[in-house]
């Protein structure tokens, strides 16, 4: 039997999972702001067709997740270049990549460059630098003496109570029967 990739470049069309494969990278590439209807379908179908190639031989994982990761990839490595990054690509890249594709508004102020093979335009690329937020100073660790809180006599004594009735049977049963005579007399007060 032949291999069903040396044929052809894209899924074939009938192939359920491949379908939602595409669905599921189209809304990706929709949550990264791309609306135009044309150069989202391009998009989709260039990255579905990719994930297809790279799948020669056929692995065991499902087309949906073979097709996001190359998404993935596409959108991390694009930050790399817009964002001039150097290095290998890391999750961190791709958070803030994105958050910096937002705050520039890149696919609504230039659409055509979101993804493109071609270098990123130097206004593009300047307006992300600069949403680009850097890591601030490392976190320094400050030691705080607890404050002693007082709480007055009351519940020192209270507290003392407390500590002798777990020690104490009879200061525990002494409890129980003030606990009850005052609930007594709150019932024998309140229906009188």
């Amino acid at each position: 039997m032949s291999d069903p990739h040396a044929q052809t470049t894209f899924p074939p069309r009938h192939d359920p999972a491949w379908n939602e494969a595409h669905e599921r990278v189209e809304s990706y590439l929709r949550a990264h702001h791309i609306v135009q209807p044309i150069a989202l379908s391009e998009l989709t179908n260039a990255i579905v067709a990719r994930a297809w190639r790279h799948n020669s031989p056929p692995t065991q994982l499902a087309p949906v997740t073979l097709a996001l990761r190359e998404a993935d990839d596409a959108i991390t490595a694009w930050f790399a270049r817009a964002l001039d990054q150097t290095g290998p690509h890391s999750r961190r890249l791709g958070v803030r990549g994105r958050l910096a594709l937002a705050l520039a508004d890149a696919p609504g102020r230039w659409p055509s460059a979101f993804l493109a093979p071609t270098p990123p335009p130097r206004e593009l690329t300047d307006t992300m630098r600069a949403a680009f937020l850097r890591a601030g100073p490392a976190p320094q660790l400050y030691k705080m003496a607890s404050p002693t809180i007082s709480l007055g006599k009351a519940a020192h004594l209270l507290a003392w109570f407390w500590m002798a009735s777990r020690r104490w049977t009879a200061v525990r049963l002494l409890a129980r029967l003030g606990f009850l005579a005052a609930l007594g007399t709150l019932v024998f007060f309140a229906f009188r």
